[in-house]
Formats: C-alpha cells, structure tokens, sequence
C-alpha cells in the first residue's frame, strides 16, 4: 500500500480548517476594529464639523460597515451656529451615507469619497451688525479636519434668511445638487437644478461656492452660469409669457453681479396682445433677501428699443416686492407699445415714439395693470391712424382749418402728439394731449380707462382759419357773426368735448364752455 498518497489527504481538512479559524479570526477582527472606530469616527467627524463651520453639532446616530465595502452611515446631523444658538440649525442633514477607503477614516484630515444625502436643508442667516466685513481672505475660515470628494442631494431645500422681524425666508427648492473638492481653505465646485419661486420655472446652474465664510456667511463667495426654462410669467397676476434667461454671475451672497440675457417670444399684458420681449441686462442682487438692483437694462418689444434702470426690492411692512423703474424710449414705434395695451390684430395709431417714464409696480394681490403706476412724457411724431375712415375725417379737418373746405386731392396727413401722462387704477390722465395737424391742433385733458376703453376729454381746437372760413355757401354767411366770440388772436378757439370708446369716439361741441366768455 503507499502511504505517500495519504499523507495530503489527512493534511487537506487541517488546511481548510486553518482556513476557516483565520477567515473566522479576521471576521472578528474587524468587527471589532468596526465596533471601536465607530464612536471614534463619531468623535473626530463631529469635532472636524464643529470646527469647520465654528457650530455646535448634534448627530443622532453614525454607524460604520466594513465589508463588502468601508461605507458610514448615519443621520440626524445639525449644525447651529455657537453665536446663535436661539436660531435653526444653518445646516441639517436627515439622513446620509459615505463611502470611503479604511485609511481615509483614520487619516488626518478624515477624507471620504463620496457623500449621497437626504432631506437637506441649508439655512443661509441674514448678516448682523457685529459681522466682519469681507477681507478677501478665507482660507483661515476652513480649518484642515474634513476632506470631501463628492456629495450628493436630491430634494434639498435652501432657506435665505432675512433680519427683518416676520419676513418670511426666501426658499428654493433644489432638485439635484453635486459639490465637489469639499476641503480646507478652498472653493467647492457645484452642479444644481432648482426651481425659482417667482416667477416660476427651472434653473440649472454651475459654478464655484467658498471658501464657506463661518464668521459671516453672507459674505461667502460665490460665481458661476445659469440657464433659466420654462419661466411662466403667468405667476404675477395680469401678464402672461413663457420667458427664458441665461447669464453668468460673480460676488458674495449678499451682493451678486449678474449679467444676462432674457427671452419672452410671447409676452402679455392680459388687455394687450402678445409681442416678443428680448432684454438684456446688468443687475446686482443681494442673495440674503432677493432685492434686485438693475444698473441697465437694454430691452426691444416687438422693433422698439428701450433702456431703464431701478430696483426690485422689498417694501418694510408688505409682502412681496416692489418694482421702480426709470425707462426711457428713443427711436421706437407707438404700434408696438400698443399691441401691449390694446387686443387688436391692428393698431389704430402708428408713428415714431420718444417716451421717458417712472414705473412703479407696488407688491400686492392686484393685476399689473390694476397695480401699475406711470409718470412721464410722450411724443409720437408723423403719427397716422390706420383707419381710412378716421384718415379722411382728420383731412377734411386740416382743409378747414386752413380755410379750404372745397379742396380735393390726394394729401397725405400726419399728425405729431404729445403730452404729460399718468396712470393709476387703471385710468390713463393726459394733462394736457397736444395733437396738431396742418392748420389745427387739439389741447385736450382727461382720462382713458385701460380695461373699459372708454374716453372722457375736454380741451380746445385751434383753427388756423376764421370759423367762417371753415364751411361754405350760405353756412359761411350764418356762422359768420360768431368768428369774433371763437377768435382768440391768430386762431379760431373751439372748445370741444371727447368721450365714447376707443373704437367709437364721440366729438361734440362743448356748449357751456362756448357761451360763457372768459371761460
């Protein structure tokens, strides 16, 4: 028999055995090094994040596996700040998971690859008055303790706070955000989508965050490029567009330049018609409270340029904010600033428009329209009505003005206007409208209400020529004794009344302004 061949045989069950005890060995050990790093890690990840952000930290629970992979999970973390700990935590966190090389958690810094979390808020706090100012130098403001590769949030919700007593925080939600080469003394990269409040519509955004400020978050620096979808300007009550932006922005939170561009194919005022809005612009915005400061805007409705300049900034006392513009119009058209104002495939007036204006737009439930404030002055020079009917009236108009009512012909008349205006509540008062033609110019003053499109105006028609000389035959002979009650030096003074809608205007003689001399 050879016993050479049995020897291994009895040796295999000793092998595998051995085996077992050192894999079985191995097991406990590290469950024991997992047991005992675990409130280690607790300890240090904790103290790295109190020193970090200069806060007082709660984590409710850390646990740590090693096998298939090292992985840290845990949840409940808070952060407060050590200076306000009457307020909300600035960060929480509800639940998270790391993954991360075993060295990584016993190396200094503590150094982990990536970070998925869940339920996070992030609270930025309004600057006090004690706060330093930014210096320019951060890199003290993130102490070496905690290296983060990668982080990972779904669903997370940003809260800007404001110092002023019951103001609610300004809050956007963040679908999905990725921060990477979270570390000492340096910015962190970012990647977000989110949605903007108002007016309502998808921003997706990239740029650099940091070095976190943890003495003055406010003042902690931020930079990079936007695109901003699908904005539906329906949000505020009277207008109606689908508006699209993209830009690049640079600053600290609390005091953004941004640079844009803006595009609305489709914008609305709901007693107007749609025209195309395009914009660009030069704005600063204060990230702490959302109050928008435009240093320029250059905009075109339609073919008409405009420019303007003011604030979208908060009212003390009121919810929402209030919109105070200076615009000014040079080289534009009165067509396209109609199609804004009147639902009609044509406008009525068309001509050259010059128009400088203060907008105030005051927060509140009203419609644009309803809530819009305008103080300014217009003129519209070679203007011409679209209507035929109105063209030919305003020609036999100028013949007798001039003293030639039988005169016949082709003559194109234009007509130049211009005047004082305001608008409140809907009520357009011009004090006064000057409109000439050859031969004659109207003086009126009155209002004009936007939604009813009913007109109420008094004024004067000034003739060139004697009331006589403006009818002929046997009419000529009976007026003729009043040219001298009508005659005011070089011209004829009628006084005359304009009421009816837009589409039927009513012109009458004002009577009791006729026969009252002096009047």
């Amino acid at each position: 028999m050879d016993n050479t061949s049995a020897a291994p045989r009895h040796r295999y069950p000793r092998i595998v055995l051995a085996v077992a005890v050192l894999l079985l060995a191995s097991i406990v050990i590290v469950v024991a090094l997992a047991s005992r790093a675990t409130p280690v890690l607790k300890r240090r990840a904790t103290a790295a994040l109190a020193e970090r952000f200069d806060s007082h930290v709660e984590l409710d629970d850390l646990s740590v596996t090693i096998f298939p992979a090292v992985r840290v999970s845990g949840g409940g973390l808070r952060l407060t700040p050590l200076n306000a700990r009457d307020r909300a935590p600035i960060i929480e966190v509800g639940q998270f998971s790391a993954q991360a090389g075993l060295w990584g958690l016993l190396s200094t810094p503590i150094r982990i690859r990536r970070v998925e979390v869940s339920e996070l808020v992030v609270r930025v706090p309004p600057r006090r008055d004690n706060d330093p100012e930014d210096t320019g130098d951060n890199s003290a403001a993130i102490p070496e303790g905690l290296a983060i590769d990668t982080i990972q949030a779904d669903q997370a919700r940003l809260e800007i706070l404001t110092a002023k007593p019951g103001k609610d925080p300004r809050i956007f939600q963040i679908h999905n955000l990725t921060l990477t080469r979270i570390g000492h003394g340096q910015p962190m990269a970012f990647t977000a989508r989110l949605t903007n409040p108002a007016p309502k519509g998808e921003i997706d955004t990239r740029g650099r965050f940091g070095p976190w400020r943890q003495d003055a978050p406010s003042v902690t620096p931020i930079e990079g490029d936007y695109t901003f979808t699908d904005a539906d300007l329906g949000t505020f009550k009277g207008i109606a567009g689908i508006l699209a932006s993209k830009g690049k922005y640079t600053g600290v939170l609390e005091r953004i330049s941004v640079k844009g561009t803006t595009d609305t194919p489709d914008f609305q005022i709901d007693t107007g018609s749609p025209v195309p809005l395009k914009t660009t612009f030069d704005a600063t915005v204060d990230g702490t409270n959302g109050d928008t400061y435009l240093n320029r805007v250059d905009a075109t409705i339609a073919n008409t340029p405009l420019t303007a300049r003011g604030a979208i900034a908060g009212v003390e006392g009121r919810k929402g904010r209030e919109i105070r513009l200076d615009v000014t119009i040079a080289g534009g058209t009165i067509e396209d600033v109609l199609r804004l104002a009147i639902r009609t495939e044509q406008p009525p007036l068309i001509g050259g428009l010059t128009m400088q204006t203060k907008l105030l737009i005051p927060p509140g439930p009203e419609d644009v329209v309803q809530k819009l404030r305008l103080d300014g002055t217009f003129d519209i020079d070679e203007a011409r009505f679209t209507d035929l009917d109105v063209q030919k009236k305003l020609l036999g108009l100028s013949r007798r003005a001039r003293g030639q009512p039988d005169a016949s012909g082709n003559e194109r008349v234009v007509s130049d206007m211009g005047a004082h205006f305001t608008m409140q509540d809907g009520q357009v008062r011009l004090s006064p409208v000057v409109f000439t033609i050859r031969g004659a110019t109207v003086r009126l003053r009155g209002a004009y209400n936007i939604r009813s499109e009913q007109m109420a105006f008094t004024g004067d028609l000034l003739l060139q020529a004697k009331l006589s000389q403006t009818v002929r035959g046997w009419k000529s002979w009976l007026v003729k004794p009043f040219d001298p009650l009508f005659r005011d030096g070089k011209h004829t003074v009628v006084p005359i009344t304009v009421s009816g809608s837009r589409e039927q205007p009513k012109f009458g003689l004002d009577v009791k302004r006729a026969l009252t001399p002096g009047d």
